[in-house]
């Protein structure tokens, strides 16, 4: 397994602060459960008003959740001055 090295010190609460300025993730009760270099989880509790008519999860929640993991494992390796 590769072992990442964050380039910025600071990269956790950076992440954090980015992740807290997103209402939608607030909307569908989304956190941050581990953050690490190149690795980034977020959890979603199941609840009925984030479901489809089968009261499944919605795709575009998953998808969501999916973009905003990517996009933060990422930003976990950049630079303090670098965005996303």
């Amino acid at each position: 397994m590769i072992r990442f090295e964050a380039k910025d010190p600071a990269f956790e609460a950076r992440i954090r602060d980015s992740f807290g300025r997103q209402p939608f993730m607030a909307t569908i009760g989304a956190t941050l459960t581990r953050v690490a270099p190149g690795a980034v989880e977020i959890t979603v509790p199941y609840s009925r008003h984030i479901t489809q008519q089968h009261a499944f999860v919605h795709g575009g929640v998953v998808g969501a959740i999916a973009d905003n993991a990517a996009g933060y494992a990422a930003y976990t390796l950049m630079s303090a001055g670098d965005s996303v």
